[in-house]
């Protein structure tokens, strides 16, 4: 059997915070974007989440062979990424990682979940096709496959941002009482405007973060109920494929959200960004 066939482009270990032990199965409630349905996902079984599994998704052939060298990158770096959303959920006024890489690989994992969803990589592959110029930027080298091309500049992004946000000043932003926050394929909200970014970590932490003034620092915030409605909608907004909540109210209060005319919208205006290198002083390369 193949390895790595089956991708989660979101953590099973952050998904299972959105688990409902009242629902059927005790899973997640899901709204299917595409088939317009809402159902239940398990998180258990042989492919727990299905929802947020894509098929070889972080895979190429490279001469011949399968190279999952992208999926043990995202798998090195979770293990960091579950500690920091397990102690933030608890509140945890001391979060402990251990040594200084694991904020890093922890940091580096909530910037990867902004370039790691089906619809991110289909959308930057699309646009390697339309356009070879943008493929010159990423390697000169012409007889690379796009889809290995896309798969490596992940690790790219991700290396450059999280660089451009480090030393970090980290909120950990939890949902007011009784509520919960939204996820998505896409679980993160980035406004160009402002210098914080947005990602959840579980059904009840929002984390905010920006590049420090000094040196690492963090803190527990409790969101207001406009600033909780606000951040909820643009989950929403921005969700491609499925839209998932803990609650199936909660869940059926933001599916209108999903082919309103502001989601269209959204869609349509959506590009491709082309960052300079800022920071990177070599490339990576995906052949294993």
């Amino acid at each position: 059997m193949a390895e790595s066939k089956k991708n989660h482009f979101i953590p099973k270990s952050l998904l299972k915070y959105w688990i409902d032990p009242k629902a059927p199965h005790q899973g997640v409630h899901v709204y299917d974007i595409v088939k317009k349905r809402v159902y239940v996902s398990t998180g258990a079984g042989s492919t727990p989440f299905s929802f947020a599994i894509g098929r070889d998704l972080y895979v190429h052939t490279a001469k011949g062979t399968r190279a999952i060298g992208l999926e043990k990158w995202f798998s090195g770096l979770e293990s960091s990424l579950a500690s920091l959303a397990r102690q933030a959920h608890a509140q945890a006024d001391e979060i402990k990682l251990g040594v200084l890489a694991n904020w890093t690989k922890a940091l580096m994992a909530v910037l990867g979940l902004e370039c790691r969803s089906p619809y991110v990589i289909r959308k930057m592959e699309k646009a390697l096709q339309e356009n070879p110029a943008l493929r010159e930027i990423i390697s000169p080298d012409a007889t690379r496959p796009i889809q290995q091309q896309v798969l490596e500049n992940i690790i790219h992004q991700v290396s450059e941002r999280v660089e451009a946000v480090t030393p970090v000043e980290l909120t950990f932003l939890h949902a007011p009482e009784g509520g919960s926050w939204l996820v998505s394929d896409r679980p993160y909200f980035n406004d160009g405007r402002l210098a914080h970014r947005f990602v959840v970590l579980t059904n009840k932490v929002l984390l905010v973060y920006t590049r420090s003034e000094s040196a690492l620092q963090y803190q527990h915030q409790t969101a207001t109920r406009d600033f909780y409605a606000t951040i909820n909608h643009q989950l929403a907004v921005h969700a491609r494929e499925w839209l998932a909540a803990d609650a199936r109210s909660l869940l059926d209060e933001y599916v209108p959200v999903v082919g309103s005319e502001e989601w269209l919208q959204s869609v349509a205006s959506e590009t491709v960004d082309v960052d300079a290198v800022r920071y990177l002083t070599s490339s990576w390369t995906i052949d294993r």
